[in-house]
């Protein structure tokens, strides 16, 4: 179980563009002022990016009939390309409602621990709908980019690109794990995109990057 009240700490990130907005990812507050997503939901040099409120309870029936979203103005405050987490800071004048103390990390959770990862799956097309997850710990790893070592959990789940950034709780627990990453991709040539999907990355693994190095960059 997780408590319904978590939704309101998570946020969809887009891209501010002419009168619309370009869904890009999920995000989660660490603070009455800062919120966290994976560096490539955003990029490097971000510009225009907004969060858009959703869900206030993960039990309120989610109308996907409003056309109209509530959002407000965020930028890039720390950017960490290799551990792949960004930082975004919200404008002076808004508070965000966040869970005090929830940041962990991986070695919390042992293999086969019970899982809840909230994100929007559907995002890519419109469909601004918080989904919960559940699902288990299948492994626990260590990936190195540029050599430098980070702790990952696999997850017994497959995600969809919506959902990179948000994040991973503690069953039974507002204890924020990991963040989701993304679905393992095998280093291959000669694949074709199907309906924006790499067909590689459709099987039941989720890579979560530990929630501690969110914690050290705050």
């Amino acid at each position: 179980m997780l408590n319904e009240d978590v939704a309101k700490i998570v946020f969809a990130i887009g891209k501010m563009e002419a009168s619309s907005v370009t869904p890009l990812g999920t995000a989660f507050a660490i603070s009455g002022k800062l919120m966290a997503t994976a560096a490539h939901v955003v990029g490097v040099e971000a510009k225009n990016l907004v969060a858009v409120i959703s869900a206030q309870s993960l039990s309120d029936y989610q109308d996907t009939t409003v056309n109209q979203i509530q959002s407000f103005p965020v930028s890039v405050k720390e950017h960490d390309a290799i551990r792949d987490i960004s930082i975004l800071e919200v404008p002076k004048d808004v508070t965000i409602p966040y869970i005090k103390d929830s940041l962990k990390g991986t070695d919390s959770v042992a293999t086969n621990s019970s899982i809840i990862s909230l994100g929007f799956p559907h995002l890519d097309f419109g469909r601004l709908v918080l989904t919960a997850h559940q699902s288990n710990i299948g492994a626990r790893v260590l990936l190195a980019t540029s050599g430098t070592k980070t702790k990952h959990a696999i997850l017994n789940t497959q995600t969809r690109p919506g959902q990179s950034g948000g994040p991973v709780f503690r069953t039974g627990t507002t204890e924020i794990v990991a963040m989701i990453m993304g679905s393992y991709v095998p280093a291959l040539e000669g694949f074709a995109l199907i309906g924006g999907i790499n067909p590689h990355t459709l099987h039941q693994t989720t890579h979560a990057i530990s929630a501690e190095y969110i914690l050290e960059m705050m």
